[in-house]
């Protein structure tokens, strides 16, 4: 069962036209938000801008400082809230991927095609609860670069990976979900005739990126 300390840490959040998931993150006493970069890509990376936050059911308004990582390393960008606001976590969260073994099942939240609406809350008045889907920990492009085998909807872009520490028998952030790998495939007729067109299918492969990504983003100076 994923702890309510997560689950109340994740937001949904639209940046531009674009919308997706983030959550929050508390390195060196700061408060930080947490994204997939390719959300930024059409309003060309800013360094400072305005995004969208769903807290407590409304859509407020922030000015934030990003990071972004390299294309190298992953998809990831790290905010910093300008616009003083209260995100706070209750209590202290694990942000590693160590401990993670091949194989075992880990678990990614967020609001795809735009639940955050209709979802319900631990409480009254509080955020809704992302939708929780699991996945196996397949295997890693990277020291960076991860490859989970799940399936991946809209909107979950951004959104933690969450897994369960055998030897600390606790549960941990341990990266954040990127995208899925397409497979393309040709579209027949009845005759089994091919038309000229293609349909992007899901392969059920999951890219995403090391939340240590986002711990050295921050460090970064």
């Amino acid at each position: 069962m994923i702890p309510a300390e997560i689950l109340k840490i994740v937001y949904y959040i639209e940046v531009g036209a674009k919308c997706g998931t983030s959550f929050l993150l508390k390195q060196n006493e700061k408060i930080f938000l947490i994204t997939a970069k390719h959300l930024f890509e059409e309003l060309n990376y800013p360094k400072d801008l305005s995004i969208k936050l769903q807290i407590n059911r409304s859509l407020t308004e922030l000015i934030v400082s990003a990071k972004y990582s390299c294309d190298s390393e992953g998809d990831i960008a790290v905010l910093e809230p300008i616009t003083p606001i209260e995100l706070n976590l209750t209590k202290d969260i694990t942000y590693s991927i160590a401990g993670t073994n091949f194989g075992q099942d880990v678990f990614f939240l967020g609001f795809p095609y735009h639940t955050e609406q209709s979802l319900i809350s631990l409480a009254d008045g509080e955020n809704p609860i992302p939708i929780i889907k699991r996945a196996c920990f397949s295997g890693m492009l990277s020291p960076s670069q991860i490859l989970l085998d799940g399936i991946n909807n809209k909107g979950f872009s951004g959104g933690p990976i969450c897994a369960f520490n055998y030897s600390t028998h606790k549960w941990q952030i341990i990266g954040v979900i990127n995208s899925y790998h397409k497979d393309i495939q040709e579209v027949y007729n009845e005759r089994k005739i091919p038309q000229k067109l293609f349909v992007d299918g899901n392969s059920g492969i999951i890219h995403a990126t090391s939340i240590q990504v986002a711990l050295q983003l921050i460090e970064e100076k």
